[in-house]
């Protein structure tokens, strides 16, 4: 309320009306960081804080997540989120991207090398050639992120009197 008076006393009075507002939104602190792990690790689940210019009582709700597919089998980006609500109604949204995917290749294992009895002057028609190459000689492929498949390329065939090399 303001007065104003003249050397006669005479006084006029006015009101003024001011209105203090929370027009900020919380701030988000510690928000998990933008990650990218291999397919079999867990990321780490951490929760934002928030802080308010006029009240501390701020509410985090976490959001859940979207999981989007990625390529490759096993890989996909998970997108979290977490609003701050203010006690006027004021938010903030803050999101963490996590993007799992395979970068390990796969592992071979075990194998060893072969003879058998030459059964045709054709390298490629000796039967007992044919079952180790199928098998692929013994060897075993794995995958930290699914099932791994397997294929072989033939070398050269050394031709000689005695029996047939390939390496």
């Amino acid at each position: 309320t303001w007065t104003a008076t003249d050397n006669c006393g005479l006084t006029t009075i006015a009101t003024q009306v001011i209105t203090v507002q929370d027009t900020t939104p919380p701030v988000m602190a510690d928000v998990p960081v933008a990650v990218t792990v291999q397919c079999d690790a867990i990321p780490s689940v951490g929760t934002p804080t928030a802080t308010d210019n006029c009240d501390s009582d701020v509410t985090i709700t976490y959001n859940g997540e979207v999981r989007t597919d990625g390529s490759c089998p096993d890989s996909y980006t998970l997108t979290r989120t977490w609003t701050a609500t203010d006690n006027c109604g004021l938010t903030t949204i803050a999101t963490q991207v996590i993007t799992v995917e395979d970068i390990t290749p796969p592992v071979l294992a075990g194998g060893m090398d072969g003879s058998a009895e030459s059964t045709s002057p054709d390298p490629s028609l000796n039967a007992a050639y044919i079952v180790w190459r199928n098998s692929f000689a013994g060897i075993t492929a794995s995958d930290n992120c699914g099932s791994a498949m397997m294929s072989y390329v033939e070398g050269n065939w050394d031709v000689n009197s005695c029996g047939n090399t390939i390496t």
